[in-house]
């Protein structure tokens, strides 16, 4: 496979790791590529760098908008790319040199539509698989890794990529949720249990930030998966108690952020948010369905019962410690 490959990175305020994250591109084994940065409105030198960038390596584009967020930039650098195929990169993250590489090897080798590396190494082997119903292991083990839910260490190809957006509506999960469109259009999915992509968490981003008040948009997320499963006809039981986990798992994190001293909630609010979330149909049926072991049992006894009154009152107490 020789086929242009685009590599679209969003660009914000990362002077600090972009040098790093562009050389790692550059000096890919695979070829040709082309580089896409999109300065998604940078206040330090960010800007500057990608320009220095394309002015010295003619693979590398730039292109610059104010700050509408990383959905935005993204959803340019696809409309911009001129590859075949498609890999998103985070301008902190850094990539072994042979990513590309490997993923364009695995996408031939299987006919695949989707190829994904792995984020740790795992007993797993690597495979190739229908998105059917008599695939639900495969289907399982992807969404337990995590592999569906972010853009990174994936390559697509454009011909499906370049008919679906980012939403830049939701505040987060936008990265799900362009791949649950980008799944409904294609057949076959492949892995390939080698780690390639480095991430580097840093202060103050949208991962470290604490979310309040995100219980709707987690549900939204948890609706459009459960949705998406049904679609392809694995809604069974391991698919289900691994779904009901995560939804009670939204559930009980999102309670529990109103323990916190820093939680701008007042007391109406934080009675009004727990009532909201103990009654939602999806964490009533995920105390049915989910493992509740690993919570405190007075925890899932108050939610059972639906007491957000005595919810709030422990809330807030604990916020006065």
């Amino acid at each position: 496979m020789n086929q242009l490959v685009s590599v679209v990175i969003p660009v914000f305020n990362t002077e600090e790791h972009l040098e790093r994250c562009v050389s790692s591109l550059i000096h890919q084994t695979y070829a040709p590529l082309e580089i896409v940065l999109v300065d998604d409105g940078s206040t330090d030198k960010s800007g500057e760098l990608c320009d220095s960038f394309a002015a010295e390596n003619p693979t590398i584009r730039v292109f610059h908008t104010s700050n509408c967020g990383a959905s935005h930039a993204r959803n340019i650098g696809i409309k911009e790319s001129k590859g075949d195929y498609l890999i998103f990169v985070d301008s902190d993250d850094y990539v072994d040199e042979q990513m590309v590489e490997e993923l364009a090897k695995d996408m031939n080798r299987n006919n695949s539509d989707l190829s994904i590396s792995a984020l740790e190494k795992s007993v797993q082997e690597d495979f190739c698989i229908d998105l059917k119903p008599e695939n639900e292991s495969g289907i399982l083990f992807l969404s337990e890794k995590h592999l569906i839910f972010g853009p990174t260490q994936k390559l697509y190809k454009s011909k499906h990529a370049k008919e679906i957006v980012f939403p830049e509506n939701v505040k987060y999960g936008e990265d799900l949720l362009f791949n649950l469109d980008y799944l409904r259009r294609i057949k076959t999915v492949s892995y390939i249990n080698k780690c390639f992509y480095h991430y580097c968490r840093r202060e103050n981003t949208l991962s470290t930030k604490v979310r309040w008040n995100m219980f709707d948009n987690d549900i939204f997320l948890h609706e459009s998966l459960m949705k998406w499963y049904d679609e392809i006809g694995v809604l069974g039981n391991r698919i289900k108690t691994f779904l009901y986990n995560r939804i009670l798992d939204t559930a009980i994190n999102s309670i529990c952020l109103t323990f916190l001293k820093e939680c701008p909630l007042n007391k109406i609010e934080i009675e009004k948010l727990i009532r909201r979330i103990i009654t939602n149909e999806l964490v009533v049926n995920s105390l049915q369905i989910a493992d509740t072991s690993k919570y405190a049992r007075w925890q899932i006894n108050l939610i059972k019962q639906q007491k957000a009154r005595a919810l709030s009152c422990i809330a807030l107490i604990k916020r006065a410690i």
